[in-house]
C-alpha cells in the first residue's frame, strides 16, 4: 500500500514538473498532453516491480525527492528566486541521494535547466555549476562511495592486487556503477 501511495505522489509530482516546465500559459491541448502523459505513467510505470515490491521502495523515495528538488529548482530560473526554494531544493536532492544513489544524475538536470534557455553556453554552464556546487559535491561523494569495493557482500579487496589489476577492478566498478545508474 505504501508503494502505491508513493507511486501516486511521484505521478503527481511528474505532472507538476511537466506543467512547470511548459510555457507559462499552455494551450488546452498542450495541458491535455501533459495530463495524458502523467496518467499513462501513473497507470503503467516503467518498472512495475517498483510499485509491487517492498524492496524497491528506495527507488520511489529517490524519485519523489528528486522530483520535489527539481520542482523547487525550476522556479529558480526566474530572475529573483525565492530563498526558501533555493535552500529546500538541495535538501530534497540530498534526501534523494540518501534514498538511492541512482539520483546522482539529477544534478546534471539542474545544470541543463539553467543552460537550456541561455544563448551563452560556457558562461551559463560555469555559473550554474558554481551555483550548484553543493549538489555536485554531494553527487561526487555518493559516486565515490559506490565505486569503493564492498567487502561486506563478498567482493574482492583490491588492495591485495597488483596496481594494473587494481585499475581494471576500479574501471569495472565504474562501468558497473554507470550501468546501474542508467538502468537501475
Amino acid at each position: 500500500m505504501t508503494n502505491a501511495l508513493l507511486h501516486s505522489a511521484v505521478s503527481l509530482l511528474a505532472f507538476a514538473l511537466a506543467s512547470a516546465l511548459s510555457s507559462p500559459s499552455p494551450s488546452p491541448l498542450h495541458s491535455f498532453y501533459i495530463f495524458l502523459g502523467s496518467a499513462i505513467f501513473a497507470t503503467h510505470p516503467l518498472r512495475a516491480e517498483v510499485v509491487a515490491w517492498l524492496s524497491c521502495q528506495p527507488y520511489l523515495l529517490a524519485s519523489c525527492f528528486s522530483l520535489l528538488s527539481l520542482l523547487l529548482y525550476t522556479p529558480g530560473l526566474a530572475p529573483a528566486p525565492s530563498t526558501l526554494r533555493s535552500r529546500l531544493s538541495p535538501l530534497f536532492y540530498a534526501l534523494a541521494l540518501l534514498s538511492k544513489s541512482a539520483a546522482v544524475p539529477v544534478v546534471a538536470i539542474f545544470i541543463l535547466l539553467d543552460v537550456f534557455p541561455s544563448r551563452n553556453l560556457l558562461k551559463t554552464t560555469l555559473s550554474s555549476a558554481s551555483k550548484n556546487a553543493a549538489c555536485i559535491l554531494l553527487s561526487l561523494g555518493f559516486a565515490a562511495k559506490q565505486l569503493r569495493p564492498n567487502t561486506e557482500l563478498g567482493y574482492m579487496r583490491t588492495e591485495s592486487l597488483p596496481p594494473p589489476q587494481q585499475l581494471l577492478a576500479k574501471l569495472h566498478s565504474l562501468s558497473s556503477y554507470i550501468a546501474l545508474t542508467l538502468d537501475p
